[in-house]
């Protein structure tokens, strides 16, 4: 692994990116201490998100007590994704111990800096953190303001009306409270740690590749960091697809042939695993339990079903074809019907619902902050639990929009009648390709 490391940081070609990040996650399964000054030495020549995540958590994972030493130093480096990455690895090495190395980054002129530090922080309980937190909530970084609600309301279990991705006026009312929370319970509310490890709907298992579901088009294909396709599987309207934990893909067909129409899990080389039959399925999601939720669209109904094929809970969207499911942290399972979006319990009674800009509901995502965004036939919003509309985008050329998920970095990847397509949160694309007909886009 050390000679692998070498060779990478002598090749500094673009294969190098996906070369590193496959041994900083082989470095973080196997916990191989001897790595770390490489690691730390890496870090620098990366400016990759999804690859500097990964050099941290494989120094996280590898850091003992003994490498606190070489950890210290590190944590006065000039590069700040090698501080960061160090002090999160010094306190996963020696706990408490690192508060004070850790209280001294509180400080630091970057805001990943400060975050990593409050974050390690907050995870055995210190309060010194919260004062930080709430600060990085009026950060400039989209990502830092995210990463602070989230922290913060993960610890506290306090869900002010706060959007990271709205305006900055809009934003200022969710920080008041927050402010006013921090003065009033900051030092004796209860804290909710260790926290959860990142992620925004449950651990992503593509590892920064692109899992594209082609709807009418008939197929469903895996891209790689570098957008060249490693993996694909063809089936008749591929309606939806989702990795699983085990690296298979769960993919709802959603055919208009009797019969046909189904959800299949799929391995690697293209078997089909287990499959359940269901009249029209658009969206089908593992749950962690091991069972499928299914969004049944000729049914107009939500099933869970276990994987001995038995339904264990429904719900019947009346008149009204059902185009997604989700279910929440808290239990409850939010619809999305083609008259709107509802939360309901798992006695199904209703919480929430909205039924405000269009009729046309195909797709929606439940977002951290308690925001839910929308993908409806002409474009896509996101609305929050006031029922007040906070970003918009029209996108009436793309031939009704299917599908939407907002990603970590805050873009957003949007499936449409003829391309796939990402746009960041001032609506600017980023990226997108051509030749889908309805389907999910997830990385």
């Amino acid at each position: 692994v050390r000679w692998r490391a070498q060779v990478v940081l002598s090749v500094r070609r673009p294969e190098a990116e996906q070369i590193s990040y496959a041994a900083f996650r082989v470095i973080q399964e196997k916990k191989l201490s001897a790595t770390i000054p490489l690691v730390i030495e890496s870090i620098p020549l990366f400016d990759k998100t999804l690859i500097l995540e990964a050099a941290q958590t494989s120094l996280v994972a590898a850091a003992r007590a003994d490498d606190a030493p070489l950890l210290l130093a590190a944590m006065k480096d000039e590069n700040q994704f090698v501080r960061a990455a160090s002090a999160a690895a010094l306190a996963e090495a020696i706990g408490e111990k690192a508060d004070e190395n850790l209280h001294a980054l509180l400080t630091d002129q970057s805001d990943f800096v400060r975050m990593t530090a409050a974050r390690a922080m907050a995870n055995y309980g210190q309060r010194d953190s919260l004062a930080t937190l709430v600060a990085l909530l009026d950060s400039e970084d989209l990502e830092m303001r995210t990463q602070a609600w989230e922290t913060l309301s993960s610890l506290t279990r306090q869900f002010f009306a706060y959007a990271a991705y709205d305006k900055a006026e809009n934003r200022q009312k969710g920080v008041a409270e927050w402010q006013k929370w921090l003065a009033d319970s900051g030092q004796t509310a209860e804290l909710r740690f260790p926290l959860k490890p990142w992620s925004y709907y449950g651990v992503s298992y593509l590892n920064g590749n692109t899992l594209l579901a082609y709807g009418y088009q008939n197929r469903v294909a895996e891209l790689d960091l570098g957008g060249e396709e490693i993996w694909s599987y063809n089936i008749e309207y591929a309606s939806s697809a989702e990795k699983m934990p085990n690296g298979n893909v769960l993919i709802a067909c959603n055919s208009r042939v009797e019969g046909k129409a189904k959800v299949v899990e799929v391995d690697r080389e293209g078997k089909i695993v287990w499959e359940f039959s269901t009249p029209g399925p658009m969206k089908a999601k593992p749950l962690p339990n091991g069972n499928i939720l299914i969004a049944d669209w000729n049914q107009k109904k939500a099933i869970e079903v276990t994987r001995e094929k038995k339904i264990v809970w429904e719900k019947s969207s009346g008149f009204f074809h059902l185009t997604d499911a989700h279910r929440l942290e808290n239990g409850n399972t939010l619809i999305a019907c083609s008259n709107g979006i509802t939360e309901i319990t798992p006695d199904l009674k209703v919480v929430w619902e909205y039924c405000g800009k269009d009729t046309n509901v195909l797709g929606c995502q439940p977002l951290p902050n308690g925001n839910v965004l929308v993908a409806y036939r002409d474009g896509v919003y996101e609305v929050n639990r006031e029922k007040l509309v906070v970003w918009e985008l029209n996108l009436k050329e793309e031939g009704s929009t299917a599908d939407v998920f907002r990603l970590p970095n805050g873009n957003t990847l949007i499936t449409g009648g003829k391309r796939f397509v990402e746009v960041s949160p001032d609506k600017k694309v980023v990226w997108e390709l051509q030749g889908c007909q309805h389907g999910t886009a997830r990385r």
